[in-house]
């Protein structure tokens, strides 16, 4: 918030004082979807929502859909890591 109102080039008692929230949305340009009626779509912009979306991945695993053959790549990775850590593992051992 605070790079916002620098970038802004205003003090932020004075922006406080002249209603900040307002400023703030209205420089985010979704001002429209408001006029619009869209509210829902609205509030899924606002910067306050990816904190929480990013907190929802954290408590629950997201899902994915259509990999097809990038999963295969992703699957065959991660056993190649699996067994270079296990090779580094064995060399230590000796």
């Amino acid at each position: 918030m605070f790079n916002f109102f620098r970038q802004t080039g205003q003090s932020v008692a004075a922006m406080l004082r002249r209603g900040w929230l307002r400023i703030l949305i209205e420089r985010m340009n979704n001002v429209h979807l408001l006029r619009q009626r869209k509210l829902g779509k609205f509030i899924a912009r606002l910067p306050a929502t990816q904190g929480l979306k990013m907190g929802w991945a954290m408590v629950f695993r997201p899902r994915t859909r259509s990999w097809g053959r990038t999963g295969e790549v992703l699957r065959e990775y991660v056993e190649e890591q699996k067994r270079a850590a296990h090779a580094k593992l064995s060399a230590r051992g000796n």
